[in-house]
Protein backbone atom coordinates (compact mmCIF):
# COMPACT_ATOMS: atom_id res chain seq x y z
CA UNK A 1 0.00 0.00 0.00
CA UNK A 2 2.67 2.48 1.10
CA UNK A 3 4.86 1.53 -2.35
CA UNK A 4 1.53 2.36 -4.57
CA UNK A 5 0.93 5.95 -2.79
CA UNK A 6 2.38 8.29 -5.64
CA UNK A 7 4.24 10.65 -4.52
CA UNK A 8 4.92 9.83 -0.65
CA UNK A 9 8.70 9.74 -0.39
CA UNK A 10 10.77 8.36 2.86
CA UNK A 11 10.45 12.03 4.55
CA UNK A 12 6.59 12.29 4.77
CA UNK A 13 6.35 8.59 5.28
CA UNK A 14 8.72 8.83 8.60
CA UNK A 15 6.69 12.32 9.54
CA UNK A 16 3.44 10.64 9.24
CA UNK A 17 4.41 7.36 11.53
CA UNK A 18 5.63 9.64 14.17
CA UNK A 19 2.47 11.15 14.46
CA UNK A 20 0.41 8.91 14.19
CA UNK A 21 2.53 6.44 16.66
CA UNK A 22 2.79 3.54 14.57
CA UNK A 23 2.33 2.78 10.67
CA UNK A 24 -0.88 0.42 11.42
CA UNK A 25 -2.36 3.76 12.92
CA UNK A 26 -1.14 5.30 10.02
CA UNK A 27 -2.90 2.75 7.35
CA UNK A 28 -5.95 2.94 9.81
CA UNK A 29 -6.17 6.65 9.35
CA UNK A 30 -8.41 9.14 7.71
CA UNK A 31 -7.87 10.92 4.34
CA UNK A 32 -7.80 14.24 6.17
CA UNK A 33 -5.84 13.53 9.08
CA UNK A 34 -3.01 12.14 6.81
CA UNK A 35 -3.12 15.36 4.76
CA UNK A 36 -2.96 17.04 8.21
CA UNK A 37 0.80 15.19 8.19
CA UNK A 38 1.90 16.87 4.90
CA UNK A 39 0.83 13.57 3.10
CA UNK A 40 -0.04 14.58 -0.52
CA UNK A 41 -4.02 14.49 -1.62
CA UNK A 42 -2.93 11.58 -3.99
CA UNK A 43 -1.07 9.31 -1.94
CA UNK A 44 -4.01 9.90 1.45
CA UNK A 45 -6.24 8.94 -1.35
CA UNK A 46 -3.87 5.78 -1.91
CA UNK A 47 -3.37 5.03 1.34
CA UNK A 48 -7.39 5.05 2.08
CA UNK A 49 -8.20 3.05 -0.60
CA UNK A 50 -6.20 1.17 -2.08
CA UNK A 51 -6.52 -0.65 -5.03
CA UNK A 52 -7.25 -3.88 -3.73
CA UNK A 53 -6.46 -5.88 -7.39
CA UNK A 54 -3.38 -4.40 -7.52
CA UNK A 55 -2.03 -4.77 -4.05
CA UNK A 56 -3.13 -8.44 -4.05
CA UNK A 57 -0.43 -9.00 -7.48
CA UNK A 58 2.06 -6.85 -5.70
CA UNK A 59 2.12 -9.43 -2.67
CA UNK A 60 2.31 -12.42 -4.69
CA UNK A 61 5.45 -10.85 -6.75
CA UNK A 62 6.78 -10.02 -3.30
CA UNK A 63 6.43 -13.49 -2.86
CA UNK A 64 7.62 -15.08 -5.89
CA UNK A 65 10.68 -13.37 -5.78
CA UNK A 66 11.28 -13.77 -1.91
CA UNK A 67 11.38 -9.77 -1.80
CA UNK A 68 11.13 -8.11 1.67
CA UNK A 69 9.71 -4.86 2.13
CA UNK A 70 11.86 -1.82 3.97
CA UNK A 71 9.78 1.16 4.83
CA UNK A 72 12.01 4.13 5.35
CA UNK A 73 10.60 5.13 9.03
CA UNK A 74 12.65 1.83 9.76
CA UNK A 75 16.06 1.49 11.21
CA UNK A 76 18.24 -0.14 9.04
CA UNK A 77 16.64 1.94 6.23
CA UNK A 78 19.75 3.14 4.63
CA UNK A 79 20.55 6.86 6.45
CA UNK A 80 22.12 8.34 3.77
CA UNK A 81 19.46 7.42 1.11
CA UNK A 82 16.83 8.92 3.87
CA UNK A 83 18.64 12.19 3.21
CA UNK A 84 17.98 12.79 0.08
CA UNK A 85 14.88 14.28 -2.06
CA UNK A 86 12.29 12.11 -2.57
CA UNK A 87 13.93 8.91 -1.49
CA UNK A 88 11.71 6.08 -1.61
CA UNK A 89 8.82 5.47 0.63
CA UNK A 90 9.87 2.11 1.13
CA UNK A 91 12.94 -0.35 -0.43
CA UNK A 92 12.07 -3.93 -2.07
CA UNK A 93 14.65 -6.18 -0.46
CA UNK A 94 16.35 -9.02 -1.92
CA UNK A 95 18.90 -10.44 0.18
CA UNK A 96 20.16 -9.61 3.44
CA UNK A 97 18.51 -6.45 4.83
CA UNK A 98 21.93 -6.28 7.17
CA UNK A 99 24.02 -5.49 4.18
CA UNK A 100 22.37 -2.20 3.95
CA UNK A 101 23.60 -0.52 7.34
CA UNK A 102 27.29 -1.86 6.38
CA UNK A 103 30.18 0.70 5.45
CA UNK A 104 29.85 0.34 1.46
CA UNK A 105 31.66 2.09 -1.45
CA UNK A 106 29.64 2.74 -4.75
CA UNK A 107 32.21 1.62 -7.98
CA UNK A 108 29.94 2.61 -11.06
CA UNK A 109 31.47 3.14 -14.49
CA UNK A 110 31.40 2.56 -18.04
CA UNK A 111 29.31 -0.22 -19.85
CA UNK A 112 31.88 -0.76 -22.48
CA UNK A 113 35.20 -0.51 -20.71
CA UNK A 114 38.80 -1.39 -21.89
CA UNK A 115 40.26 -5.19 -20.17
CA UNK A 116 42.29 -3.07 -17.79
CA UNK A 117 39.39 -1.08 -16.90
CA UNK A 118 37.25 -3.77 -15.82
CA UNK A 119 40.23 -5.67 -14.06
CA UNK A 120 41.13 -2.70 -11.98
CA UNK A 121 37.74 -2.61 -10.85
CA UNK A 122 37.01 -6.25 -9.45
CA UNK A 123 40.25 -5.70 -8.20
CA UNK A 124 39.60 -3.12 -5.99
CA UNK A 125 36.24 -4.46 -4.81
CA UNK A 126 38.02 -7.56 -4.30
CA UNK A 127 40.50 -5.37 -1.74
CA UNK A 128 37.86 -3.27 -0.27
CA UNK A 129 35.37 -5.76 0.51
CA UNK A 130 38.28 -7.84 2.03
CA UNK A 131 38.49 -5.00 4.16
CA UNK A 132 34.99 -5.20 5.11
CA UNK A 133 33.36 -2.90 2.91
CA UNK A 134 30.02 -3.48 1.61
CA UNK A 135 30.52 -3.33 -2.48
CA UNK A 136 27.32 -1.83 -3.94
CA UNK A 137 26.73 -1.21 -7.49
CA UNK A 138 24.19 -1.12 -10.49
CA UNK A 139 24.36 -4.81 -11.59
CA UNK A 140 25.19 -3.30 -15.20
CA UNK A 141 27.09 -4.89 -18.21
CA UNK A 142 30.63 -4.04 -17.38
CA UNK A 143 32.32 -1.94 -14.44
CA UNK A 144 29.25 -2.84 -12.20
CA UNK A 145 29.43 -6.29 -13.12
CA UNK A 146 33.40 -6.31 -12.48
CA UNK A 147 32.97 -4.53 -9.02
CA UNK A 148 29.90 -7.17 -7.98
CA UNK A 149 32.20 -10.13 -9.29
CA UNK A 150 35.23 -8.56 -7.36
CA UNK A 151 33.01 -8.68 -4.17
CA UNK A 152 32.23 -11.82 -4.01
CA UNK A 153 35.39 -13.64 -5.51
CA UNK A 154 36.31 -11.92 -1.58
CA UNK A 155 33.62 -13.68 0.05
CA UNK A 156 32.16 -10.06 0.91
CA UNK A 157 29.02 -8.42 0.51
CA UNK A 158 27.59 -6.53 -2.68
CA UNK A 159 24.60 -4.66 -2.96
CA UNK A 160 22.78 -4.45 -6.69
CA UNK A 161 20.80 -1.21 -6.82
CA UNK A 162 18.35 -2.48 -9.86
CA UNK A 163 16.13 0.85 -11.50
CA UNK A 164 14.02 -2.12 -13.35
CA UNK A 165 12.90 -3.19 -10.29
CA UNK A 166 13.42 -7.09 -8.60
CA UNK A 167 10.71 -8.80 -11.06
CA UNK A 168 13.07 -7.75 -13.89
CA UNK A 169 17.12 -8.56 -13.94
CA UNK A 170 18.56 -6.64 -16.60
CA UNK A 171 20.81 -7.49 -18.38
CA UNK A 172 18.98 -10.67 -18.65
CA UNK A 173 22.66 -12.65 -19.03
CA UNK A 174 23.49 -11.15 -15.55
CA UNK A 175 20.66 -13.45 -13.81
CA UNK A 176 23.04 -15.62 -11.94
CA UNK A 177 25.35 -12.71 -10.84
CA UNK A 178 21.47 -11.12 -9.50
CA UNK A 179 21.39 -15.19 -7.93
CA UNK A 180 24.58 -15.02 -6.48
CA UNK A 181 24.55 -11.12 -4.90
CA UNK A 182 21.17 -12.26 -3.73
CA UNK A 183 22.77 -15.24 -2.07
Amino acid sequence: VLARAPGLDADALQTAVARFGSLDALLAADAANLRATGIRPAAARALTAPDALQIDRDLRAVEQFALELLPAHESIYPAKLREIADAPAVLFVRGAQAALAMPQLAIVGSRNPTANGRETARDFAHRLAQLGLGITSGLAVGIDAAAHEGALLAGGTTIAVCATGLDLTYPPHHTALAERIAA
